[in-house]
């Protein structure tokens, strides 16, 4: 066994070695973090791209964290422009129990939507494939508004003049008291500003 405290050329030499091999780990880690992290840290190569949906000119990402809140929600349906936001706004808190269904929570589906669209739809926003208690599901619940505007698009072409008897022809009302509950859910004026 060797004695460190005997100075000869061989120990020498292991300690320049061992010094030099720190200097250039130290040279290589500074290089490391002026030149190549920088360059790999751009935005776009750092971010997983971006997914954006959009309804005539309403933009979404794929992970729109905005909170599905009652204003929230009457803002958002008058930003894509539906038509009889009223109607679609107390039809949605019927179909979502006040936005507290399960279906509304787990799965982002506003509208009661289970049927897979048709190619008469210009666009889908649903998760294709996936259902929740044989409901579609949606990334957000953005992206069902935007469903129903599609869903408003293909089958209707101009404005009926009684838009709950478009809803009981398309098959929503299939309860006879489906209608009366629709009309009994008031907008508040507080979010119709």
């Amino acid at each position: 066994m060797k004695k460190y405290y005997i100075m000869n050329e061989d120990l020498m030499l292991r300690e320049t070695k061992r010094f030099m091999s720190y200097r250039v780990g130290i040279v290589l880690s500074i290089a490391l973090m002026i030149f190549i992290i920088p360059s790999a840290l751009t935005p776009k190569e750092v971010m997983a791209p971006l997914i954006v949906n959009s309804v005539d000119t309403v933009y979404v990402s794929e992970h729109d964290t905005t909170p599905l809140t009652k204003d929230n929600l009457w803002l958002f349906i008058n930003q894509c422009e539906i038509q009889f936001p009223d109607v679609v706004f107390q039809q949605f808190m019927g179909e979502t129990n006040h936005l507290k269904s399960k279906s509304c929570l787990i799965a982002n589906n506003l509208g009661g939507f289970k049927v897979e669209p048709s190619d008469r739809y210009e666009a889908t926003y649903h998760i294709k494939g996936v259902k929740y208690l044989s409901h579609l599901v949606f990334p957000t619940w953005k992206h069902c508004v935007m469903h129903y505007k599609e869903f408003q698009k293909a089958n209707f072409d101009k404005k009926p003049r009684n838009y709950y008897r478009f809803l009981k022809s398309q098959g929503y009302a299939e309860s006879p008291l489906y209608i009366n509950l629709l009309k009994s859910i008031d907008v508040p004026d507080s979010i119709k500003k």
